[in-house]
């Protein structure tokens, strides 16, 4: 509920730059098609066998994305990439919607205008908003700030059974449901008040736990062993790494690398030396950021310490980062500006009205950049794509090896023909034909060579 002064007029504001934001990313999104890991939920997974909804997608939980993503299958098929890029757009658009209920109860309008104006077009996380298979990151994401914006509020119970819930939901998403769980632990435990109502994060931590242990441990270990020292070792260094790049994403300040990070905590310093409360809620999202590149250091690390960079991690930290900053910095810009306004000096009072607006325009001018350098990005990787699925298809004639090599990127071409005859070829868009550009000649060479020679040496996460 928007109870303070101003709250409804942001409001309008908001639902203005969210119908803008949907637009940009499906504008964006153009004549993009499936990619990479996208393939495994079209392949191995089906509606009709429930044995298929609960096996890990390597690390990670994800029924609730595999049921939302078959549904597409069985009804879109391949035909257009549109529905799926639209799916994880709208899930974009109300994360953007809950960072700006949390941040109006907590500072006010304003600044929940400026927080989610950022997220709204946060191109540091685009590989989330160009992907469709993105939607378990996204839709655990929503999942976990629906659970927070519960618990931020007064207590009752039919909050406790909705945060309870989402953050069910959440983790059977994907792992990123976990950072929300360790972020509620915090908000309960240290409030004595509610720590009766810690049963709120028994629930899904004890769901997890138990398909952790029937189904879900066959995804570790993909790329490392998580608990060997040289995986323990890499954590602090992720964490680090990860701030750099989720604060860097958040203000648009990332030339400023590490100093960002150094900048950021000296400020904390001060602040708690001189007293300054930690609110339960601003603690839990920067454990949940902590959490994060911490797992991502002993389940990922065995690939590049380059990985806390990736745009996917990237939108939770830096969206969250985003919320944090909102909450931290916009009551003191609030004060500065009442002291300024009794001053006589015009110029104090137009720095003091300034540094906020100023702020959000260097953060959205880089995430707008960012927002172009992702379509590039995933422009080249429709292209190579389709390339491939030309060539595996008639009248390419194929020898038995050939015709039954996994080509990684897409599946082998004897399942491709079988997914077309299925399912329609993703070789144009019906909804949008004319958005669709020409296969590259490189791409059609490079696509020729793999399926004779195979792919080159796979490195997994590969993804700037």
């Amino acid at each position: 509920m928007l109870t303070r002064p101003g709250s409804r007029g942001a409001l309008s504001v908001f639902l203005v730059l969210a119908a803008a934001a949907l637009g940009t990313i499906l504008w964006f999104g153009r004549g993009l098609t499936f990619w990479s890991d996208e393939w495994a939920f079209i392949t191995d997974r089906s509606l009709g066998d429930p044995g298929t909804w609960w096996a890990p997608h390597n690390e990670h939980w994800s029924t609730v994305a595999i049921l939302a993503y078959r549904a597409l299958i069985e009804t879109v098929g391949l035909r257009s990439y549109v529905p799926y890029l639209l799916l994880v757009a709208v899930l974009h658009v109300l994360v953007a919607w809950m960072i700006f209920r949390i941040v109006d109860r907590g500072v006010g309008p304003r600044a929940a205008l400026a927080a989610a104006s950022v997220v709204l077009f946060f191109g540091a996380g685009f590989e989330n908003l160009y992907w469709g298979f993105q939607i378990g990151f996204v839709g655990a994401m929503l999942a976990g700030l629906v659970a927070l914006d519960a618990l931020d509020q007064a207590p009752t119970t039919p909050r406790a059974v909705l945060a309870a819930m989402a953050l069910l939901i959440g983790v059977m998403t994907s792992g990123v449901g976990l950072f929300f769980i360790a972020a509620a632990g915090f908000m309960l435990l240290v409030e004595p008040a509610r720590r009766r109502s810690l049963w709120v994060v028994a629930v899904p931590s004890g769901a997890y736990a138990a398909w952790f242990l029937l189904v879900g441990r066959s995804g570790i270990g993909v790329f490392r062993e998580p608990l060997a020292p040289s995986s323990l070792a890499a954590i602090p260094s992720f964490i680090f790494g990860g701030f750099e790049a989720a604060l860097g994403a958040a203000t648009g300040l990332a030339a400023l690398g590490p100093g960002l990070v150094v900048l950021a905590a000296g400020a904390a310093a001060v602040g708690l030396a001189r007293g300054a409360r930690v609110s339960p809620l601003i603690g839990g999202l920067l454990i949940a950021v902590s959490l994060q590149y911490a797992l991502i250091g002993v389940s990922r690390a065995g690939v590049t310490i380059d990985q806390v960079d990736y745009s996917r991690y990237t939108y939770v930290s830096g969206i969250l980062t985003v919320a944090v900053l909102a909450l931290v910095i916009g009551p003191v810009l609030s004060r500065f500006g009442a002291v300024r306004r009794t001053s006589h000096r015009r110029l104090d009072r137009v720095a003091a009205m300034a540094v906020g607006p100023v702020l959000v325009t260097i953060a959205l001018t880089w995430n707008l950049q960012l927002l172009v350098v992702g379509r590039t990005l995933f422009v080249d990787r429709a292209s190579i794509t389709r390339a491939l699925i030309v060539e595996s298809l008639p009248p390419r004639q194929l020898t038995e090896i050939e015709a039954s090599r996994d080509l990684i990127l897409v599946p082998a071409p004897l399942v491709m023909r079988q997914l077309v005859a299925d399912f329609g070829s993703p070789l144009a868009d019906v909804l949008v034909p004319w958005a669709v550009a020409p296969i590259q000649e490189e791409d059609l060479t490079e696509a020729r060579r793999r399926i004779v020679e195979g792919p080159p040496h796979f490195e997994p996460e590969a993804i700037p």
